[in-house]
This record gives C-alpha cells, structure tokens and sequence, in this order.
C-alpha cells in the first residue's frame, strides 16, 4: 500500500463502501449483490481455486458451464471455482512457459497483499468473515504453489505524545493493520506448514490525535530527530516479538516507511539515518536472533561498514529500462531484455560480493496500461487515476481500467526466466506477488482484478510452474 492511501483510512473504507453498505448484510449472504451487471455465462472463464487442479494454460480458458459458476456475492468466502469475464484476459495470448522450474535449491517466496481487517478479510464494507480462517486457506495455497518462504505485511501509524515527542502505535490501536494476534497465528499456521516467514517495516504516516486523519510529516531534520528515536524504540519492541515467534527474516530498515531510509536524501539526514540505524542494529541483534535483511536503494549503506557488516540479506526489487519499443510491444522477450539493460544484474553482483544473499522480488498489476501508466493504481478504493492517493466518490479510475491479465502474465514469465539465467550466477531468493488474502476477483468498491495480486490469475499458474520442486 503506497503512502499516498494514508489520507483519511477510516473514512476512505467507509466512502469505498457505500455502495455496498445498503446491499451487504453480513458474509456469505446470498442476498449480497453488485451493482454492476454481471457476465453471462457464455462470456465467463472460471477456474479452480483447488491449485493442484490448475493446468497452464487451460485453467485460464475455460468457459463457465452454468450460472452457478459466476461469482456475484462479493462477501462470499468459500469458493471452489473464480469467475471473470473473457475480455479481462487482455488482447494478447498467453505466454509459453520455457525453462521452468527453478532448480531445487533456489529459494521460493510470496508476499502478501497488506489490507487485513480481521473480521472482514474481504475489505468490503458490510460483509463479514475470519481472517485465520483465509490465513490457513492461504498458507496452504502457497505450500502447493512450491512456495518455502512467505512475507506478511504488518504496518502501523506514528502519532505524537502530549509532550511532543513520537512514537509507534500499537497495530491493535488504529485502523487496518494486522494485529498482533492474528500475525502470531499466520507465524505458527506457516510454521507448522514449513515455511518460513520474513517481515519487513511499513509505517503509513502521522495519525492526529483523532485516530481517523492521517497525514505525511513534513521532511526536515528537526522531524527527522524524532522520528529515529521512536523507530527505535519500535524496532526494538518488535525484536521481542518477533523473537517469540521466531520469525526467520527482518528488515532492520523502514524502506516502506514514510521517510524511508535517508529521510530527504541530503547529506545531512543520511549522516543522522546513519548513525541510529548502526545503534539500532546493534540493539534488534541483541534481542533477535533470525537473518537481518535491509534494501538496496539504501543510499548511504554501501560506505557504512559497520551497519553493512550486520546485515545477511539485501532485498532488491526487480527492474528494468523499459523503452517506448518495449511498452508498445511488451513480448516475453522485449521485457526481459529490458531487464538486462536495466542494471539489476551489477546492483546485485556488488552486493553479492560483499557476502550477502539477494531477495530479488517482482510484480506488476493486471491492468491494460501498467507499463504506459507506471505507477500504483489503488486496489482498495476509487481514486482519480495512477498514484493518485485521494479517495473520492465521483470519480473511480478503476471502474475504467481494463484488466489486462496476459500483460501481467507476461511480465511474469519474463522476470522468472530471466531470473533464472541470473540464479547460474548468483543464489537468490525470488519472492513473487502480491497474493490477495480471498479468491474472488470481484471488482465494486475493491479491485482485485486490475491489482497486482496474482490469485486466480494466469501468473499464478506460470509462478506455480516455475516454483514446482
């Protein structure tokens, strides 16, 4: 979730639900319906959400045998097939997989879309349901997929003492975030699966003292020397935690966080970042014993030896230069040779060279113009257009967004293929997503199909065939 969506949350998910709240009775009401009308069968693909059933292509195109199939309930949890209609697809054909699967020892992973209500997994106003529940639904799903290892997003808010100073809430304490309680059992449902769980740092923005109004903090150093302090004390809260239920991998830095990790980049703000991140390394080490990770556009870390030094991991997200001949004709092979020109291969090298293992993750929205329109189209709301964080009511870019899932897909088969002949160079850990928490792809007042999550999608038949052991 970009920063942009911190703008009212509370009062964003009511606004998106509108629509809803007067159909919406409770989960799994039969009477739930959309708004929009829904495909006829004969315009309808529907496809198992049974992952061993799944068969590339095919799954993909298989035409809906009767109404039953067509998904209408937007609250509805417990489905065995997910419907979309044909034109969602896109313009091209699917992509071939070639080379698949990784060899054996290549680390497979998924991360997790991060909206998470606990009792209304779905994220639609008026409808209900057990977030566990999805949790184990999900765990299960992955280790079919040959997944080994999984990321789950917790993120929280800053807010501001009477005495002016800041500090990290409680996830338990404002709207949205995992709360502790069901991360302990996603950690012990996934455990007990064998995999192993990695988390990294997401902290939205400010919280007034309303709890409901969210906002950016202005960057200056005078915010800045607050904020490290209470990222501190947060990180060093969370080494506790996260101790106690053994999660195996921890980003030591905020790279999600509002000021990121050099706060406004000048040298003065990379000096203060520089300084507390070695303190509190050396503080979460003292209380945390799994692999620390940090990410790679780090700006400052590469002459930092002494934080450098403590870190195993280094997350490094796929890309690529992406020229007008590309976006016009995006083949499997035009975008891997954009990732080749891209400069990730050398970024990784370095640090490959200095003794550290790569998490390299990738993704990319399902949505006709993801490669014209970069950016992050919100999923869990209308809002005006690409990175465009106010929610409205009036205007919904999504509703007309086309779906592109072939886009997506091909993006895929090119960033795993082209990560394989990287992987004869270097061991990597390959992380793919984003993985919504439900199966339905229903698109009213949340947007499942045009987002990156790739649920029900082709891409997660070509991610299931590349991650098979």
């Amino acid at each position: 979730m970009p920063l942009q969506w911190a703008r009212r949350l509370q009062s964003a998910f009511t606004m998106a639900s509108l629509s809803c709240l007067a159909a919406c009775g409770g989960g799994g009401n039969p009477a739930v319906t959309l708004q929009a009308p829904q495909p006829f069968v004969a315009s309808t693909y529907s496809v198992p959400t049974d992952v061993s059933k799944l068969s590339y292509p095919s799954s993909y195109t298989t035409p809906s045998t009767s109404q039953a199939e067509v998904n209408t309930d937007p609250c509805r949890l417990d489905l065995d097939v997910v419907s979309y209609p044909k034109s969602w697809l896109g313009q091209s054909a699917l992509p071939a997989i070639h080379g698949a699967p990784f060899k054996k020892e290549t680390i497979r992973g998924i991360y997790l879309k991060d909206i998470m209500l606990s009792d209304n997994p779905v994220f639609v106003g008026g409808c209900t349901g057990s977030l566990q529940s999805e949790f184990a639904k999900t765990i299960a799903r992955a280790k079919k997929l040959g997944v080994d290892h999984i990321y789950v997003p917790q993120w929280h808010w800053a807010a501001q003492r009477n005495d002016g100073r800041w500090y990290i809430m409680r996830a338990e304490d404002s709207f949205g975030p995992l709360r502790d309680s069901d991360l302990s059992f996603f950690v012990s449902k996934a455990h007990e699966a064998g995999l192993k769980v990695i988390m990294m740092n997401q902290i939205q923005g400010m919280m007034n003292n309303d709890n409901a109004s969210a906002f950016i903090p202005t960057k200056s150093l005078d915010n800045f020397r607050k904020w490290l302090p209470a990222y501190d004390e947060f990180m060093a809260e969370r080494a506790v935690f996260f101790a106690a239920l053994q999660i195996d991998a921890w980003e030591i830095g905020c790279n999600a966080c509002f000021y990121m990790d050099d706060g406004d980049g000048t040298d003065a703000a990379r000096q203060l970042f520089q300084d507390q991140y070695i303190q509190t390394i050396k503080r979460v080490k003292s209380l945390y014993n799994g692999k620390i990770m940090t990410h790679a556009n780090n700006s400052w870390m590469r002459d930092a030896p002494e934080f450098l030094d403590q870190v195993d991991i280094i997350v490094n997200s796929l890309y690529g230069a992406f020229t007008n001949e590309t976006i016009q004709n995006p083949s499997v092979s035009n975008i891997k040779s954009a990732f080749k020109n891209g400069g990730f291969a050398q970024n990784a090298a370095d640090f490959k060279s200095r003794g550290k293992t790569i998490l390299v993750n990738f993704g990319l929205q399902s949505r006709a113009n993801a490669l014209t329109e970069e950016g992050y189209l919100e999923e869990t709301a209308c809002t005006a257009g690409v990175n465009q964080g106010d929610i409205t009511s009036t205007v919904c870019a999504q509703r007309n967004t086309p779906p592109d899932f072939a886009l997506q897909a091909t993006y895929f088969e090119a960033a795993l293929e082209y990560l394989q002949e990287l992987e004869a160079q270097m061991d990597l850990i390959v992380f793919a997503g984003e993985y919504w928490e439900t199966d339905s792809l229903i698109s009213d007042v949340v947007f499942p199909n045009i987002g990156a999550t790739i649920r029900n999608k082709p891409a997660e038949g070509i991610v299931k065939a590349w991650f098979q052991k």
